[in-house]
């Protein structure tokens, strides 16, 4: 199991024991910044720790963004990851948007990777993920891929 996938179900546990997932609407922006708070140093060195042990590849997370009561009922957790690779320009990055009461993440390129048609970096493990990532870009569709199937595949 991931490290990441480890952390979404105790988040998921967490909701759950504490009743949070039953949390009055009203109270959902609070509870949501709370969490984010409590929980992003958690979750970014669940993202580091996979990177490194998986891949020996460091990668770093920013516009980390949380939501209990999502679209649909999903509670989100969303998350930039930037692949650290010094000759590459520009960096491997995307999102990973995980929904953490179905424990199910996935992973999507970042726009202006997209638009590049080779990765030009010096790592051969991030020209992999990134050829993973780019399989899955298919225009007008949600172009994913499960965050289990990028890393361990």
């Amino acid at each position: 199991m991931l490290h990441l996938e480890n952390i979404i179900a105790q988040l998921d546990h967490y909701l759950n024991e504490s009743g949070l997932y039953e949390a009055d609407l009203n109270k959902s922006e609070e509870i949501s910044a709370k969490i984010l708070a409590d929980w992003k140093d958690r979750f970014e060195q669940a993202v580091r720790s996979d990177f490194i042990e998986l891949l020996q590849l460091d990668a770093s997370c920013s516009n980390v963004f949380f939501e209990l009561f999502g679209d649909q009922g999903a509670t989100i957790w969303t998350m930039r990851v930037v692949v650290n690779d010094d000759k590459a320009d520009p960096k491997l990055s995307f999102w990973v948007k995980s929904v953490i009461n179905y424990r199910i993440s996935k992973a999507f390129l970042e726009e202006v990777c997209i638009r590049q048609t080779n990765y030009n970096g010096s790592s051969l493990q991030a020209r992999i993920l990134y050829n993973k990532l780019k399989s899955r870009v298919t225009p007008g569709y949600e172009s994913t891929i499960p965050i289990s199937e990028l890393l361990l595949n």
